[in-house]
């Protein structure tokens, strides 16, 4: 039945992703609703294109080297949490079809203590679409991170959220509430042409502003 959960082990996880994309696209496609988990630290993390027809568990997950998730789709829960992105990353087109989650995610934080130039890490959300809620509550950017153009359909939050570098929210697309109460810029962030509250730029902290909002 359509409706079956298909769970994978990690060893299973794993040995799939090692197949490479056209396999794994077709194996989601002839198994609908198949969950995958990932765990510990993952040294291969291209999943550039890639399908996850169920939830994906990537929960405490390390990313040592650039994760790539580009023009990737969630159709279940993209769960992330307390992930840490120890390089640059890209969800750049990547579609989330349910609750997107990114609460306690490290994206290189360790950026300035290794002394890598923050111009050569970066974290890309732009052209994402968010169906669902968008979860970045206590989130920490350590290099510049890039939400141009997203769309959130439904309801996102970076309460008490930390961007130590540039933050670009250019022409992003909100259809729900987008919180950002707590967060905290240490570099003053872009929301031009956004379709955004802007309410929501009265609740945000810049504590380190050099340019204007």
């Amino acid at each position: 039945m359509a409706d079956e959960v298909n769970q994978l082990t990690v060893e299973e996880t794993l040995a799939l992703h090692e197949k490479g994309k056209d396999a794994w696209n077709e194996y989601m496609e002839e198994h609908p609703n198949t969950d995958v988990v990932f765990q510990g630290e993952l040294e291969e993390s291209n999943f550039k294109g890639y399908v996850f027809s169920g939830e994906a568990d990537f929960t405490g997950v390390e990313f040592s080297q650039e994760a790539r998730f580009d023009r990737a789709r969630f159709n279940g829960k993209a769960n992330f949490k307390k992930a840490k992105f120890n390089a640059s990353c890209n969800f750049s087109k990547a579609k989330f079809l349910q609750n997107a989650v990114f609460s306690k995610a490290n994206f290189f934080l360790d950026a300035k203590r290794n002394k890598i130039s923050e111009e050569h890490i970066y974290t890309f959300f732009n052209e994402a679409v968010f169906e669902k809620i968008a979860d970045f509550r206590w989130a920490e950017f350590g290099g510049g991170v890039d939400f141009s153009w997203a769309v959130f359909v439904k309801d996102g939050s970076f309460y008490d959220a930390e961007f130590y570098s540039s933050a670009a929210f250019i022409s992003i697309e909100a259809k729900g509430r987008v919180n950002f109460s707590s967060a905290l810029f240490h570099y003053a962030p872009r929301f031009e042409n956004a379709q955004v509250a802007l309410s929501i730029i009265d609740r945000m902290e810049v504590k380190y502003a050099h340019q204007k909002i």
